[in-house]
């Protein structure tokens, strides 16, 4: 029965890579080291803060209902899974995405 609780948000994993992959067209090919260095701090620094407040949360909560902790971070996955929800329903036309930074030319990539 836990697994089918779980199940969906496994899947709400698997586009970070391709996120990532599409981050990487958007900047200058000499900003990638700089927006993937941030994206890794970003990450690091959420994974602190969550393990330190879902810890001070878990130690004020365990007197009267020990499951709390799990309960609330249920909740906050339900944020993110309803949000790609509400992007797959809109209707956006393919033909809406631009990129910000055009390829660079192949005298420019010699050039450096």
């Amino acid at each position: 029965m836990m697994l089918l609780v779980r199940l969906p948000f496994l899947f709400l994993i698997v586009p970070l890579s391709v996120l990532r992959s599409m981050m990487s067209k958007v900047v200058h090919s000499t900003e990638q080291g700089t927006l993937f260095a941030c994206i890794a701090f970003l990450e690091t620094l959420g994974g602190v803060a969550a393990v330190s407040t879902f810890n001070g949360i878990y130690s004020a909560t365990v007197a009267w209902y020990p499951g709390f902790t799990f309960l609330l971070s249920a909740v906050l996955l339900l944020i993110p899974a309803i949000s790609l929800c509400i992007v797959k329903c809109t209707s956006w036309s393919e033909g809406s995405y631009i990129l910000s930074v055009q390829e660079e030319s192949s005298e420019d990539a010699s050039d450096s």
